[in-house]
């Protein structure tokens, strides 16, 4: 029972020998990267990898990076890089942290068992018999080891800081601006529709501009409109933004008789319910190309009809010649104004003002004004 107890006392000192931690030795790394292009606006940086998702973005004022609790058995890389956008971003400048320490080899320490202590028995000596001898017992002492104790000191090991030299990141291209597609400024043929409103005018007798056919509201101002024009753009160049080109627009200017309060909707569909004239111009163009945009200016003379001998807009002059019947053909002078815009290479899309002055016959400083203003549709080939 002895020999057991101390048996366990043994076991129990070296299981709790096993329990004792031993103090590991860490390692910090600094790294720092040069501040040298005043137009780099973020960095970034990952620790042993370049992967897309695990990049660290910086301000661009920001020059080290530290990090604590590495091992210093094992080697550490950083990878920076840097944008002047943070978008589009360098390649990696890259520094290596060598590992500060060798592992040392692992000693198994081997604890002897102990050799068992056997008493040696002294031969039992019996005496010449006598009456009622006493039995002779010899107790035999079995010496136990003292149990082996090993003390195992840890060592205490501070952290160690390791300083890396300044990384020199790859140098950055200069970015591009991204190119906006310009309509190229050469030779350009389009066909527009340009479905619209004009409003017709003249001055009165005390040189105040007045609507025609004013009487009951704005709708009674307001004439309908639609053309087909081709435009050739840059017969002449001057620099790279400026052209000079030609351009005819067709036209028809129409109002509902009444005007635009005919009794049923289908009255809007017969063309007898209405009073339309057509005219022809032809107008010398400055185009000013600006990346996807054109803008231009136009001027120009034409010359008008009426579609019907019944029914005529109001003031409008046929100045050329007047028959008995009610044909006519006068002249007009022309101007526009519009912007439009590229989409892709063959559409665009923009609005365009017009303004169209129609002489009286007999005084030219007495005629009608017409400003329209219209949505237009271009078709560039």
């Amino acid at each position: 029972m002895q020999r057991f107890k101390k048996l366990a006392i043994i076991l129990l000192a070296v299981f709790l020998l096993g329990l004792v931690p031993l103090t590991a030795a860490e390692m910090t790394v600094s790294w720092e990267w040069l501040l040298d292009d005043p137009d780099v606006t973020a960095y970034r940086y990952q620790l042993d990898g370049e992967d897309p998702d695990n990049w660290t973005v910086v301000s661009a004022d920001t020059n080290t990076y530290e990090v604590a609790g590495l091992d210093p058995y094992q080697d550490y890389t950083l990878y920076v890089q840097r944008s002047y956008d943070g978008i589009n971003w360098s390649e990696s400048g890259v520094s290596t942290a060598k590992a500060l320490l060798e592992a040392a080899p692992v000693v198994e320490e081997v604890v002897a068992e102990p050799e068992p202590v056997v008493a040696e028995e002294e031969p039992v000596v019996v005496a010449e018999p006598e009456p009622e001898p006493e039995p002779v017992v010899e107790e035999v002492v079995i010496e136990e080891p003292e149990p082996v104790v090993v003390e195992e000191e840890a060592a205490e090991e501070m952290p160690v800081v390791e300083e890396v030299a300044p990384i020199a990141i790859a140098p950055l291209a200069p970015i591009a601006p991204t190119a906006i597609a310009e309509k190229p400024n050469e030779l350009a043929m389009s066909l527009l529709i340009r479905p619209g409103v004009a409003f017709q005018g003249y001055i009165d007798a005390n040189d105040k501009f007045q609507l025609v056919n004013g009487q009951e509201g704005m709708s009674k101002y307001i004439l309908g409109e639609f053309g087909l024009a081709f435009d050739v753009a840059n017969l002449a160049q001057i620099g790279n933004h400026l052209g000079i080109g030609l351009r005819t627009d067709l036209l028809a200017d129409f109002i509902a008789a009444g005007p635009w309060d005919l009794p049923e909707i289908k009255d809007y569909l017969d063309i007898n319910n209405y009073s339309a004239m057509a005219s022809l111009d032809l107008k010398v163009m400055l185009d000013v190309t600006a990346g996807p945009a054109v803008m231009y200016l136009g001027v120009g003379a034409g010359l008008h009809i009426p579609t019907s001998t019944t029914n005529q807009i109001p003031r409008i002059d046929y100045n050329i010649v007047t028959a008995d019947n009610g044909f006519g053909l006068g002249y007009f002078l022309s101007g526009i104004a519009g912007v439009r815009f590229y989409i892709g290479d063959v559409f665009s899309i923009g609005l365009e003002g017009g303004y169209r002055y129609v002489p009286a016959k007999d005084d030219f400083t007495n005629g009608s004004h017409l400003i329209s203003g219209d949505l237009v549709f271009g078709f560039t080939f």
